[in-house]
This record gives structure tokens, C-alpha cells and sequence, in this order.
């Protein structure tokens, strides 16, 4: 893997001149490469080397991998793609980096992203500065844990069957068939797959979102999009992260912010700047509310 890393760097630094691969950032490719197949590790070393650009955004929170010369990717062979070509962004694996230099013990994770049969990014926990501070080209970089979530040489493992007969929804989400245009639902999660996405969050989820993908695994409802379990994004500011479980069309966001242990909600407008606002408890309340601003004439 140092070799395809290094031809990485020097094509990064051929095109971008100071543009190169850190050493945090090399070390969390090599932890996920290394609990790969070798078949997959194929695949992953063959998008390193079609990559040119490696851009980092939200103070370096976010490592996003590009190939400038096709920014689709269309021209791909097939076996250039993992055959995990899930449409949404998925968190693959998991890595614990620490630095191994300084007084102060510290570390921060590191989540591996991909989208569409290939990796897109690594999002950061913390700033990388804060915790492999000024020298970040040359601090060392431990690996302290690694847990790989999905593997990429399957098929998507959260799909289910669409939900074909609406009348089993119960409680208020009936309310809201009764009130709104429901669209894109699908069968839940089992329990125990639920149970182990939930574990991997480090934020509390909002009791009634829990509720609705005990439903159905996501749910369009006029302009707002409900993100189910394996749906959930996250979106890395320099401040703070969110996990996103809705998305309102043209308007912003609904999440929980990383590392919150009361589940509070942040409603991210795309009017302000991106700027948060929390908005309680309830993601039905956010929805509801979103929903009758829209059309006040279904608001009862």
C-alpha cells in the first residue's frame, strides 16, 4: 500500500504543487486496506491511483478524494467500483488514530465514506490540528482501533423491499399519510441491525426518530426527506459535526450534533450561512412544523 500511496502523493504533487497525503490520512487508508480482501484491496488500490486531488474541507475535518480528469467517474471500468454501489453515502469502517508524541494523551476517529462503489471521503471527529498539532505533515500517527462496518465486495446490506401496504404504518405516522403524500417507504431494518447502526453513533437519536425507522427505513413526505438508519450522513463543519436524519428540499437540514448525549435537534439553514439553530426534541414536531409553513391549509 506505501507505494500506491506515494504514487498518489506524486501525482497530487505533480498537479497541485503542496498538495500531499498526511500521515494521519495515510494511516487510516492503511488500517482500512489492511482489513480488506485482497480482491478489495485491489479495487481500493486501483481508485488510489485514478485519483488526483485529495481536498480537504471544514478545517480539514473532511478528506475528500477527487479524479479531476473525470469527476463522474464515468469512464471507469466495472471493476474499478466496489459492488457495494449504494446511492447514498455509507460509513464503511471506522479508525481510532492517536498521536504518539506530546504530554497530553489524545485521539480522534476517523470515519471512512463511500458512495456509488467507491470512496469518497474520511471525516474527522475533531480538527486534525487539535490533535496532531502545526507539524501535522510529520507527526507520528498511531492506530489504536479499527472496526469495519460494512464490507464493500457486497451488496448493499441495508436495502429492503419497498413498503408496499401503507396501512401498516401505526401511530402518528398513519396521522401523517392521512395528512401528506408519503413516498419512498421501505420495510425497517431488523431489530439487531438497527441496534448495531444505533451503536454507531455517539449521539443520542431523538426518541420519535427511533420510532419512525422502527417503521419504515426512511420516508419522503412532500418537500422533507427522512433518512433512515443506513441513510444517515454526516456533515462536517469546523466547529461541530452533524449527523443529518432529515433533509428539507431547498432549505436546509435537520441533525443531531455529534457527541450530544440529549438528542437535541439542530435545524441547518441553507439561507444562513449553514448556521444551526436548535430546534428540541422532536424530529415530528421539525417536520410537522416545516410541513404546515409550506401549506397552511393542511396544517389540522
Amino acid at each position: 500500500m506505501a507505494g500506491l500511496i506515494e504514487l498518489l502523493d506524486y501525482a497530487l504533487k505533480r498537479v497541485f504543487g503542496s498538495a500531499r497525503l498526511r500521515p494521519y490520512e495515510r494511516a487510516v487508508l492503511d488500517a482500512w486496506r489492511d482489513g480488506l480482501s485482497e480482491d478489495a484491496r485491489a479495487i481500493l488500490d486501483r481508485q488510489l491511483a485514478l485519483y488526483d486531488y485529495a481536498q480537504r474541507q471544514s478545517a480539514d475535518k473532511s478528506t475528500c478524494f477527487f479524479c479531476l480528469r473525470d469527476r463522474e467517474c464515468g469512464t471507469w471500468a466495472a471493476d474499478f467500483f466496489f459492488p457495494l454501489r449504494t446511492a447514498e453515502e455509507i460509513t464503511v469502517a471506522r479508525v481510532i488514530l492517536a498521536r504518539t508524541r506530546g504530554e497530553a494523551k489524545r485521539d480522534m476517529r476517523a470515519d471512512v465514506v463511500m458512495g456509488d462503489g467507491r470512496l469518497l471521503s474520511v471525516d474527522f471527529s475533531k480538527r486534525p490540528a487539535t490533535v496532531f498539532p502545526k507539524d501535522v505533515q510529520l507527526q507520528e500517527v498511531a492506530v489504536t482501533d479499527v472496526k469495519l462496518f460494512v464490507n464493500p465486495m457486497s451488496p448493499d446490506p441495508y436495502r429492503t423491499q419497498p413498503l408496499l401496504d401503507a396501512s401498516q404504518l401505526r401511530g402518528w405516522l398513519r396521522e401523517w399519510m392521512k395528512r401528506w403524500e408519503l413516498s419512498d417507504l421501505r420495510q425497517p431494518l431488523p431489530q439487531g441491525v438497527r441496534e448495531e447502526l444505533v451503536g454507531q453513533f455517539d449521539s443520542k437519536l431523538p426518541p420519535d426518530y427511533l420510532e419512525l425507522v422502527g417503521e419504515t427505513e426512511g420516508v419522503q413526505v412532500v418537500h422533507c426527506k427522512v433518512n433512515g438508519l443506513s441513510q444517515v450522513w454526516t456533515l462536517p463543519w469546523p466547529d461541530e459535526s452533524f449527523y443529518i436524519l432529515a433533509d428539507i428540499e431547498g432549505r436546509g437540514a435537520v441533525g443531531v450534533r455529534q457527541g450530544d448525549e440529549d438528542g437535541t435537534l439542530h435545524y441547518i439553514d441553507n439561507e444562513a450561512d449553514g448556521k444551526s439553530q436548535a430546534v428540541g426534541l422532536s424530529l415530528r414536531g421539525v417536520i410537522e412544523k416545516e410541513l404546515e409553513l409550506a401549506d397552511p391549509a393542511k396544517g389540522h
